[in-house]
């Protein structure tokens, strides 16, 4: 297996795979019984325990060899954990090809298989306080949420001009002699770039003018043989098993030829030209006039490189704009009729808002989180946090969470994968109840 090429120094690698596994949708549309869903959250809260001590085991363990003996258990049951998840994608893929409908799953083989792995790692993390390991200043979090075209349209707000200049862009004709035409979306993480491109690729005067349609999540890797693939396999709604890139673009440049597509790129990072260049050559001379794509990218270099139109500069949502989304994730869409614990601690969540600075996913982030608040002290721990002090100089944009995140011990769902925070203070252990990273 893949892990079995890692060693002891890297274990930090292995744990961010496992995390990965354990979040990913195979595994987690695969069991559908309450009871081994909390047992893959109790997995994943023990991953993160040891985890948080790997870097002082590393350190130790040239010179003790009772450490160095932990770290090769850890390393057994991990290699254990990874075969384990291997079996459940090939499983699971197995179910997914003859069952077309959503099913509830129960293999009681492999839920034993994760109960015991769950086990092993309990005596392993007990003997971290025999041994004095101390837990790092930071874990490190690597992964981040793909993203799709569906949108709640009912959950946009202030955004119906921005809207309407992209669909004119997306209809006009009115560009250079090059048949594809290149509308990068720029703004800071969080600003409401994506649900931007949900929105317009969605709406409906587009849906009528574009003959093929297809949403490809990019992030940081701009690999361009899984990307192009991928678009093939959007657009043709059939599996390629081709991994040579010359004929995966030849059989892409003929699917497209004399089509209008629309083709949205969210989330670019990479600022290599030649790479885009490279990725672009099916599309040159192959769609039919008008055809479009939509690059979502927080770079202005991205931008500079992919667009044949000016950057779209998107700005902070108006205060107003804020609160509506706010109000609905806090108190629900049923928000007009507030009770009275709802409207006493309406100033206080207006006062958040503010300190949001038109951001909507901090807006929405911290919605959900005072949704089931009802005391105005839980509030106003949230409005006089000291989180606010770690924001970027000239935007709302938080770069790291302050260790008091770990006094949040109901917190269920902790939502990182659009922001800058590469890493999570130790005190993220203590949150037993979290449920969603």
């Amino acid at each position: 297996m893949a892990l079995e090429l890692v060693a002891g120094p890297l274990m930090g690698a292995v744990f961010n795979v496992l995390f990965e596994r354990i979040a990913s949708s195979e595994v987690v549309n695969f069991f559908k019984n309450k009871k081994t869903e909390n047992l893959l959250k109790r997995l994943k809260i023990i991953l993160l325990s040891i985890h948080a001590v790997l870097n002082d085991a590393e350190e130790k363990q040239m010179k003790n060899e009772a450490v160095k003996e932990w770290l090769e258990e850890l390393k057994d049951v991990a290699f254990d954990a990874d075969d384990l998840f291997d079996e459940i994608f090939t499983k699971a893929k197995e179910v997914n090809t003859f069952n077309s409908t959503s099913t509830i799953f129960h293999d009681k083989e492999l839920e034993k298989k994760i109960e015991d792995v769950y086990e092993r790692l309990e005596f392993v993390i007990k003997l971290k306080e025999v041994l004095d390991l101390k837990v790092c200043k930071e874990v490190k979090v690597t992964h981040k949420r793909p993203t799709s075209s569906v949108v709640e349209a009912c959950d946009v707000y202030g955004r119906d001009n921005d809207k309407d200049i992209l669909v004119n862009l997306l209809l006009s004709h009115d560009f250079d002699d090059e048949k594809l035409g290149v509308i990068p979306i720029v703004g800071m993480g969080g600003i409401g770039k994506t649900t931007l491109a949900q929105v317009v690729y969605n709406d409906d005067r587009v849906q009528k003018e574009f003959d093929l349609k297809a949403w490809i999540y990019v992030s940081e890797e701009f690999d361009i043989c899984k990307i192009t693939k991928n678009l093939l396999e959007v657009i043709t709604l059939c599996s390629c098993d081709v991994e040579d890139l010359n004929s995966i673009q030849r059989n892409l440049k003929m699917y497209i030829q004399k089509k209008k597509f629309l083709f949205v790129l969210d989330d670019v990072w990479d600022e290599n030209y030649e790479n885009w260049d490279k990725f672009r050559s099916p599309f040159k001379h192959g769609g039919a006039n008008g055809s479009k794509i939509i690059v979502t990218t927080r770079s202005r270099n991205v931008a500079s490189i992919m667009q044949t139109f000016p950057p779209y500069n998107l700005t902070e949502l108006s205060n107003d704009d804020c609160w509506e989304l706010f109000s609905n994730h806090a108190f629900g869409y049923g928000h007009k009729d507030l009770n009275v614990n709802q409207q006493s601690v309406c100033k206080v969540g207006r006062e958040i808002v503010r300190k949001c600075k038109g951001l909507p996913l901090a807006v929405k982030t911290l919605a959900g989180l005072l949704r089931s608040k009802s005391d105005t002290q839980e509030w106003l721990k949230v409005l006089n946090s000291e989180i606010w002090d770690l924001q970027d100089h000239e935007s709302a944009y938080f770069y790291k969470l302050p260790d008091s995140i770990g006094e949040l011990k109901h917190l269920r769902s902790l939502e990182v994968s659009d922001t800058e925070i590469t890493r999570l203070p130790e005190s993220i252990c203590s949150l037993y109840n979290l449920q969603t990273l």
